[in-house]
Parts: structure tokens; sequence; C-alpha cells
């Protein structure tokens, strides 16, 4: 097993556990065009200027009150051309007690990829019944943030949780 395969699959495992197995930033947005009934919000993140080289990342999207997602039922995925696709694969974990959600996005491939300025991660949370809109943000805290690079060259630039945009868009019924 070449190096960069074996750093793949630790990273995968570390990122299955820390997330349950199941599956800095920028504001939520939603402007003007948010419906009267809010029942979900679809949270995406990007970086503020193209990635390359990026095999993984582990972090956690922190949400007020209001937000929830369900780990058994709710899907998280990759959703940019480049990070999508049979070779990734993107997990979450919510805590409600935290309001938070661990999310982790492994990159099988050789050389990881690159992610242009498109969203790379999209979640779909439930919001309560006469909840006031969530906020969503990644956490600022020193470790909480984990990008992994495809093994022989780093990030360009480097990754870190002050690149990360998340951006919501919230829907009714």
């Amino acid at each position: 097993m070449s190096y960069k395969s074996y750093l793949t699959y630790i990273f995968f495992a570390l990122a299955l556990i820390s997330c349950g197995g199941g599956g800095g930033g920028g504001g939520t947005g939603g402007g003007d065009n948010t419906p009267t009934v809010v029942t979900r919000a679809e949270v995406t993140i990007a970086f503020d200027q193209a990635v390359t080289n990026l095999a993984g990342l582990q972090f956690t999207l922190n949400n007020t009150a209001g937000a929830t997602f369900d780990n058994n039922a709710q899907q998280v995925f990759a959703i940019n051309n480049a990070a999508a696709g049979a070779q990734t694969l993107v997990t979450a974990n919510f805590d409600a007690a935290a309001n938070s959600t661990r999310i982790a996005l492994v990159n099988a491939g050789v050389n990881g990829f690159n992610t242009g300025t498109t969203a790379i991660i999209k979640v779909t949370f439930a919001i309560a019944d006469g909840a006031a809109l969530p906020t969503f943000s990644i956490n600022q805290t020193p470790g909480s943030f984990i990008a992994v690079d495809a093994g022989d060259a780093a990030t360009i630039p480097a990754v870190t949780a002050a690149n990360a945009v998340v951006t919501a868009v919230f829907s009714g019924p």
C-alpha cells in the first residue's frame, strides 16, 4: 500500500470515529427571499479561494438553537464536481446538546482534488416549528479544523477555518 493510500485510510478511519460513523467561517445567507414558514436550511461550505491538493477535511459546524440534523436520515454530501464522486465520502454527527455538527470529508484520489471557489459540502438541517432562523459558523477553536493534503504537497493555499465560507439558504414546506 502506498504512503498516500495509507494516510487516506487512516484519515478516513479517524473521520468515521470522530463523526460517529453517520454522516473563519462566514455567516448565514437567506436574504430577502426567506419564506415566512421555514422548515429547513441548506448549509454549504466553500473556501474563499480555490484550494488544490485537498484530500480531507474535519471540522465542527456550530449553529444557534432551532436547527437539527438527524444523524440517521438527513444527508450530507460533496456537491462540487471535483469533490463529488465515488472517491469522496462525507459524514456528519450532530450533537444537539452542543448545537454543533462534526463533519468529515475524505477523498481517496491519489492527488486529492481542487476545490475551485464553489461549495464542496452541503448539509440539510431541519428547522424547529416557530424557531428563529439559526446562524451557522465554523468552530474557530485551535485544533477543531483539520485539512489533509494528498501526501506529496501541501494544500495551496494552506487551509484553515478562516478560509471557510458558510452559507445557509432557508426554505419552507
